[in-house]
């Protein structure tokens, strides 16, 4: 060691240390994905390591005892209140424990029964908690005022069946995150519910063997700061930016639907495009938000070009066999680089 550089070493071999972060009174604390801990860094140097464990409660496998979690990522509500999402396959339910960094004893944040998928990135914002799904197309949103759970799908890409979100920040009403195999950047206006992705290449990758493979990204400067792995690039996305088209749903857009009914909702695009712009849409039925028992139909697929308005109305169906429960419908339009998207709640009743 010297004045300006310090190793630490952890007692926990190949512990994988992951994610950091900076934590009250002066510490800084990290998560350890292989050997199921988590750490806490002192300003005199220490380290502490707590170990984290399944709870048999939320076991979905025989073992009932002493299975280590996968903490991914921490997040600090205040200086007695932190929280930390596990992405360890064996947990059914509740992926999200609350702690108190002074006194390390975390509790599973239950509410609801979403079924999660590989969750491995959390972050504060919009009154609750965000959640990237690393195994799905989607975000997770828990409404701590209200104790529920939306699930906000991605627009979908042809080449693979999930996008992928990787990592999650917000900042005020915007909600960041990477699409990994989206090869995309993203953000979500949750005011609003409205989405914008942003392609990483020009143009969009239309494989696997084109992804420039976006890892991490920082919020910093009004500017969303992301790293190209596979490019050896970094690049970043200007908040202020707006896309020259937008798209927007009925203020009472929300949808009741009996199973085995349907209904429709009307959207409008505005904006200018020379190029043409086509329409996607998707749900938060399956973790590909291309589900079977919720259908949906455009009533135009591709728009030439727009300059000014353009309405569309989108026909929903319901299933007799879908779950009653609450959904969330995506309707985009892509040019093929920008992809601009609004969310429509969808009640299905008995």
């Amino acid at each position: 060691t010297n004045d300006t550089f310090k190793v630490i070493s952890l007692a926990a071999g190949e512990s994988l240390p992951y994610t950091l972060t900076p934590g009250p009174d002066d510490t800084l604390w990290f998560t350890q994905i292989r050997s199921g801990q988590i750490g806490t860094l002192f300003a005199n140097g220490t380290a502490v390591e707590h170990s984290v464990q399944v709870p048999e409660h939320l076991n979905n496998t025989s073992a009932s005892v002493n299975v280590p979690g996968v903490p991914a990522q921490i997040v600090f509500a205040n200086s007695s209140v932190g929280y930390y999402v596990d992405a360890s396959p064996l947990i059914s339910g509740s992926a999200v424990f609350a702690f108190n960094p002074q006194d390390f004893r975390p509790e599973p944040v239950e509410e609801g029964n979403l079924s999660l998928s590989d969750p491995d990135s959390i972050s504060l914002g919009g009154g609750g908690i965000w959640l990237a799904q690393h195994g799905d197309s989607s975000l997770a949103f828990d409404n701590l005022e209200n104790a529920t759970w939306t699930v906000y799908p991605t627009s979908s890409v042809s080449y693979v069946g999930t996008t992928l979100p990787y990592f999650v920040q917000t900042n005020g009403s915007l909600v960041w995150f990477n699409e990994h195999f989206g090869n995309r950047m993203a953000v979500l206006d949750l005011p609003n519910k409205t989405l914008t992705e942003y392609s990483l290449s020009d143009p969009a990758a239309v494989n696997m063997s084109q992804l420039d493979n976006v890892l991490t990204f920082a919020l910093s400067g009004g500017k969303a700061w992301f790293t190209e792995s596979t490019s050896d690039a970094i690049g970043y996305v200007d908040a202020s930016y707006r896309p020259s088209f937008s798209i927007s749903a009925d203020a009472n857009s929300a949808l009741s639907i009996h199973r085995g009914g349907n209904s429709s909702l009307q959207v409008d695009l505005q904006g200018n495009s020379s190029s043409p712009i086509m329409i996607q849409l998707s749900e938060s039925e399956s973790p590909t938000s291309t589900g079977t028992s919720i259908s949906m139909q455009a009533s135009k697929g591709e728009i030439g070009s727009l300059a000014g308005s353009q309405g569309l109305s989108i026909a929903v169906d319901v299933g007799s066999g879908a779950a009653p429960g609450r959904y969330t419908l995506i309707v985009t339009a892509t040019d093929g680089l920008v992809s601009r998207s609004v969310y429509v709640e969808l009640s299905v009743l008995e």
